[in-house]
């Protein structure tokens, strides 16, 4: 018999059909089970003795097969060799891993094979990055995971700059991820890790539970923190190009508030023609004037409210201030001009001359608090509003 074969043999050896159908149900998985129990599995793997590129080949037909437990045999095949060929390993998991679709799999890959090569191989960590923003959420669970290994050597960095966006994910499993790498992290570095926490006390209650599990007495400072909690409104106004879209779009989930977009108000209702060297500021207070009922209703319900646009008239902020009596802060984004060009040619609305135009008119004055965003990431610039917020 070939080595597969045999392997098959010995799990249909082991298995339990009863037992495969509980777990499929419990795992949600996809695949098929055999019904054995991970320390076997491991047994399996320890006991297949190949030359390294046979073991590949083998992984293959496991990875493969739609089997979870053969699936979870291949990881199990494959962590033997990360400290010879963990570079090698990296490029040819990479090419393969959007079949995982478990968490178990996915954190035997972020606690071991792929953690383990990253906390050896540093350069890798931008590429741990791109993965946390990847639309698959199992994806983004295993950036998180991976930070394990790095965690053990006392480096918790990578764990603050991706938990910061993801113990806000709207994923569950990717929730649990985050919040269990930082409870993993406050066993290091706790002070550090308690800060943060008392930093993010917004933060998804799943991600919560699990960061918090060696530090109960957050739970009365989260309960302070929502008592304290009143409607309030927040406008981001700031030059096209800026990123003020996005940073509210963020902020929104983060604050799970509603966004409003005066740009998308005036187009809907047409009046978004330019009259001169801009839209008018009559059209702008028509926008309010559509704007504000709706505003005021989410305020009076207890919610929160965040307004972005160019808001290049004062009289159009001066008028939603004057009509919403809640509490409020209005942030002005500024960036350079080059910076703004720079960053719309991604999108291509405005074009250089629109760009320019519009800088100048949200330059000729500041407003509320003004955070300069050049040389800043989005997550950056939201932490800042974040800060101000809750002074």
């Amino acid at each position: 018999m070939t080595e597969i074969e045999q392997i098959r043999q010995k799990l249909k050896e082991l298995g339990d059909k009863k037992k495969a159908e509980i777990v499929k149900k419990y795992m949600k998985s996809p695949y098929d089970f055999y019904g054995i129990k991970v320390p076997e599995l491991r047994k399996i793997a320890k006991g297949i003795n190949l030359e390294f590129y046979d073991a590949l080949n083998l992984f293959d037909e496991l990875w493969n097969s739609r089997n979870h437990e053969e699936m979870g045999l291949g990881l199990y095949l494959i962590h033997k060799y990360r400290k010879k060929y963990g570079l090698e390993i990296w490029k040819f998991l990479m090419e393969r891993i959007e079949k995982a679709k478990t968490w178990d799999h996915i954190d035997e890959l972020g606690m071991h094979t792929i953690g383990e090569i990253v906390a050896e191989n540093l350069g890798l960590v931008s590429e741990i990055k791109k993965m946390s923003e990847s639309g698959n959420p199992w994806m983004r669970r295993l950036s998180i995971v991976s930070n394990y290994p790095l965690i053990k050597k006392n480096k918790i960095d990578l764990t603050f700059r991706l938990a910061e966006v993801l113990i806000y994910d709207d994923n569950e499993y990717v929730q649990k991820g985050a919040g269990w790498m930082l409870r993993e992290a406050g066993k290091k570095q706790r002070i550090a890790v308690r800060d943060f926490i008392l930093r993010h006390l917004n933060m998804k209650p799943v991600a919560f539970s699990y960061a918090i599990e060696k530090m109960k007495e957050l739970r009365e400072e989260r309960k302070k923190f929502e008592s304290k909690n009143e409607p309030y409104f927040v406008i981001i106004r700031g030059p096209a190009g800026v990123g003020k879209t996005t940073i509210a779009k963020k902020l929104g989930e983060r604050l799970n508030a509603d966004v409003v977009s005066i740009d998308n108000i005036l187009e809907v209702l047409g009046l978004d023609k330019v009259e001169g060297e801009c839209i008018s500021e009559k059209n702008f207070l028509k926008a309010n004037k559509h704007a504000i009922p709706s505003i005021k209703k989410i305020l009076k319900e207890g919610g929160i409210i965040i307004l972005e646009g160019n808001f290049y008239h004062k009289t159009q902020l001066d008028n939603l201030l004057k009509n919403l009596k809640h509490k409020n802060l209005v942030f002005t984004l500024k960036a350079g001009l080059d910076e703004c060009i720079k960053r719309d040619k991604t999108r291509k609305e405005l074009g250089e001359e629109g760009i320019k135009a519009v800088h100048s008119l949200v330059s000729k004055f500041d407003y509320g608090i003004v955070l300069n965003t050049d040389n800043k990431s989005e997550e950056e610039v939201i932490n800042d509003i974040l800060f101000c917020l809750k002074k």
